[in-house]
């Protein structure tokens, strides 16, 4: 079993994320379809590791995506550089969901959707990150995940699963 996420801790976002995913494009599509009911207006992605899944979600809207380790923004934001025509529009932040101050700056207008795909269980204070989420989605609006496992984190019963 994996331990929680602690932001302390040295080794975060891209650094901890399989470089195999940029290869596994069937599977991302995939995900992303699961999703795609939920995706329109401003679309929030939170942990975006390397950022493979930034243009499939920015095709749907005003995309933004998060993640607390500099480095992984600093990564997508060179490797996802695209043509202001291809999407809406397309950003990279670096952000720390424990910090409503810190989310709500980023969205200040709320968003229409969050995804968030294998990060939320490995955040101890789970509850604290998800009640800041559900703070930042405008009325209407769709808090979605995907994660391998719950591993007994109590995710499934506080957002009704994936």
């Amino acid at each position: 079993m994996q331990a929680p996420y602690n932001a302390s801790e040295s080794a975060l976002g891209a650094e901890t994320y399989s470089s195999a995913i940029a290869d596994a494009r069937n599977y991302m599509d995939w995900l992303v379809g699961t999703f795609r009911p939920y995706l329109r207006g401003r679309i929030l992605e939170v942990g975006i590791g390397h950022g493979h899944y930034s243009t499939r979600f920015a095709k749907f809207g005003s995309y933004l995506g998060i993640d607390v380790s500099e480095a992984s923004v600093t990564l997508a934001t060179s490797a996802f550089r695209l043509p202001p025509s291809a999407f809406r529009e397309m950003q990279f932040a670096r952000c720390d969901i424990l910090d409503r101050a810190q989310l709500r700056g980023l969205l200040p207008d709320g968003a229409n959707a969050i995804v968030s795909i294998n990060v939320l269980e490995h955040i101890e204070d789970d509850a604290t990150a998800i009640a800041n989420l559900v703070d930042t989605l405008k009325p209407g609006g769709h808090l979605r995940r995907a994660a391998q496992a719950d591993h007994g984190s109590g995710l499934t019963a506080i957002i009704g699963g994936a």
